[in-house]
């Protein structure tokens, strides 16, 4: 339980809206930093069903778009665990 409400989200977010977004794509233009992390986000989950890996991505640019737009990373992370906590 803790590595689905707690680490795993952690996790993500340190890579997905962490790395990708603030590391490698900093300065991207035109939000290519929010969807490759929301594609990265979606596929780590690896579901087989497409209708499953859509929610995903566009959960993964809800979280990418309050990472641009707040500027932190403990937002992210926040909401993922929130959502996690309640979907456990």
């Amino acid at each position: 339980m803790l590595a689905i409400t707690l680490l795993g989200p952690v996790f993500e977010e340190l890579m997905c809206r962490g790395l990708l977004m603030n590391f490698y794509f900093k300065n991207s233009k035109f939000g290519f930093d929010v969807i490759l992390s929301a594609i990265v986000f979606s596929l780590l989950h690896q579901h087989q069903n497409l209708s499953v890996l859509l929610s995903y991505f566009i959960f993964g640019l809800l979280l990418g778009l309050l990472s641009r737009f707040t500027g932190k990373l403990q937002y992210t992370m926040l909401a993922h665990i929130l959502i996690n906590t309640i979907i456990a």
